[in-house]
């Protein structure tokens, strides 16, 4: 007679059983757990290979390779570990609407590569000034509470507000690695900077759009949010770090204080 009702402790509001059973695409099942896995070998794999890369890059004529190596296989690393604690149902979750599950350490993780990624083009760029890379590591913490923010809450009015303000941070952060990084860095290196800046450009705008369409707007259910960002993740973080990597500038820290 009636339907028996639960309630978010989260945010609180009631679910009938008949809405329950129109949930099932809001939790990650036996589909998202393939990708998740397949995700999971992927980012160790890459970790690893990173590391050696690290392991074998000499210092002294290939510090920037070297660095670069060493925060891509924490990254994966880091990466690993919430591929895991997902797949293992053992990670922090929390419920938005329609009850759908949401996973801030997936934020987490794409705020410590950004940062990182982030930090290292900057040095690139011989930007000296630590308070403007420090402006910039800021914007991407307050992107990753937006993105959270925005992804928990109801109110689409909300949602979409953070949208633009996560937006609206990229594009200043892109600005400033393209521009002031740019125009900073040796007259050799800014080609390579150029295209490393616009890679990091397309990497936003395609993270920003799984979002927009995934924990932002639900329109895609969750499986197959794992595999969205399981495909970005290997784009843009496997396959992306490894062209870093490779195309790193054969500078030493010597060479660098001396520009």
């Amino acid at each position: 007679m009636f339907e028996q009702s639960s309630i978010n402790p989260i945010f609180p509001y009631k679910i009938s059983a008949t809405e329950e059973a129109e949930m099932s695409a809001t939790e990650t099942n036996d589909t998202g757990v393939v990708f998740l896995s397949i995700g999971l070998g992927f980012m160790i794999t890459s970790s690893i290979v990173f590391g050696l890369f690290f392991r074998h890059s000499p210092r002294e004529t290939q510090f920037k390779r070297s660095s670069l190596s060493l925060n891509l296989a924490v990254a994966c690393f880091f990466s690993f570990l919430v591929y895991f604690s997902i797949v293992s149902d053992s990670g922090f979750t929390i419920r938005g609407k329609n009850n759908r599950a949401i996973y801030p350490l997936r934020y987490v993780d794409y705020f410590v590569y950004n940062s990182l990624l982030l930090w290292e083009v900057a040095w690139l760029g011989h930007t000296n000034n630590d308070m403007q890379r420090y402006t910039v590591i800021g914007l991407e913490a307050l992107i990753t509470w937006t993105q959270v923010i925005g992804a928990a809450v109801e109110l689409k009015q909300v949602t979409w507000f953070m949208f633009i303000v996560t937006v609206m941070a990229s594009v200043y952060q892109i600005y400033y690695v393209g521009f002031n990084c740019r125009f900073n860095a040796p007259s050799g290196l800014r080609q390579s900077l150029a295209v490393q800046v616009s890679l990091m450009a397309l990497s936003r705008s395609m993270y920003l759009l799984a979002w927009g369409l995934t924990d932002a707007s639900k329109v895609v259910p969750v499986d197959f949010t794992h595999l969205w960002y399981f495909i970005l993740d290997i784009l843009m973080r496997c396959a992306l770090g490894m062209y870093f990597i490779v195309s790193a500038p054969p500078i030493s820290e010597n060479l660098r204080k001396t520009n």
